[in-house]
């Protein structure tokens, strides 16, 4: 499979900016963004950090910083972006890996299944960018002498990758942390008063319990996802437990061991059922995250 590497403008423009920032010395950076099918999709290209090592022969990264600044960027991104491998400035026309860089490559090279990619920078007058895919372990590196081709362009990679997550999730979860945070007998108001407005809002079905199948259990685990993500950005974790009459007990447990508003799943005739009390209604994913909304 030919591998190639996809720069969107801003990360391009990144590794420009810090090349002429410190464009005395050796500088480098870190490479975020997505693999698929043989291209590498580099969305976002962050310095190498403050305290950082610079010299006219040496490069060394603060990686304090750079975990910290991945991590940062990471909320932005809907799709949470993965390290894609590193660059860094040679001097001259060295566009081959010193045994320092390749004590370096040990560090990252395993952190994905498919590898990484290694960039350097060369300005033998003008600049000039060599990138290499390298797998391998430690003391088994693999690093091919082909170059990769690149070429830059948001309109070449994939909406999804470089989606942000909407501003309102964001503060979602700014709000969920003050609520994890209060008490218990809070987050069981907030919990009765999400069930309370779904059940009150949605028509009631004639539909009563009914065994569960086992093939049936990952897809309701599946539709479960978005609801159970958005409760315990409220502070309330969720469980699950296959009921006495084989149906799944959904319920929230404000306290290790302890049920609190306990509903009943089902699927029947392909569709999926919640019971509460005794009220029976169409379930479907994020049913309840989005009657917040």
């Amino acid at each position: 499979m030919e591998q190639t590497v996809i720069f969107s403008e801003r990360a391009f423009t990144a590794l420009l900016t810090e090349t002429l920032a410190e464009i005395k010395t050796e500088t480098g950076g870190i490479f975020l963004g997505q693999h698929h099918n043989g291209k590498w999709y580099i969305i976002e290209s962050i310095d190498p950090g403050p305290n950082s090592i610079f010299s006219s022969a040496y490069f060394e990264y603060n990686e304090a910083y750079v975990n910290h600044l991945a991590n940062k960027i990471n909320i932005l991104y809907k799709n949470p972006l993965k390290i894609m491998g590193l660059w860094h400035r040679h001097p001259g026309s060295m566009d081959f890996f010193s045994s320092t860089d390749n004590s370096t490559h040990e560090k990252y090279a395993n952190i994905n299944t498919f590898g990484v990619i290694s960039a350097l920078v060369n300005i033998d007058p003008s600049f000039r960018l060599s990138i290499y895919s390298i797998t391998g372990t430690k003391g088994r590196l693999n690093i091919p002498r082909t170059k990769l081709n690149y070429s830059v362009g948001n309109e070449k990679i994939p909406n999804e990758y470089l989606m942000y997550n909407p501003a309102d999730l964001i503060k979602r979860k700014i709000d969920g942390f003050m609520t994890q945070n209060a008490g218990r007998g809070d987050k069981l108001k907030l919990m009765e008063k999400i069930i309370t407005k779904i059940f009150n809002a949605n028509a009631a079905v004639d539909e009563e319990p009914v065994r569960v199948k086992d093939s049936e259990l990952e897809e309701i685990i599946k539709t479960l996802e978005e609801d159970i993500a958005f409760f315990s950005e409220h502070g309330i974790q969720c469980a699950m437990a296959l009921a006495e009459d084989h149906t799944i007990s959904f319920y929230g447990e404000i306290e290790r061991g302890k049920k609190s508003h306990e509903m009943r799943l089902f699927m029947n005739k392909e569709k999926m059922f919640v019971k509460y009390k005794n009220k029976t209604i169409i379930y479907g994913s994020g049913l309840f995250s989005e009657s917040m909304n």
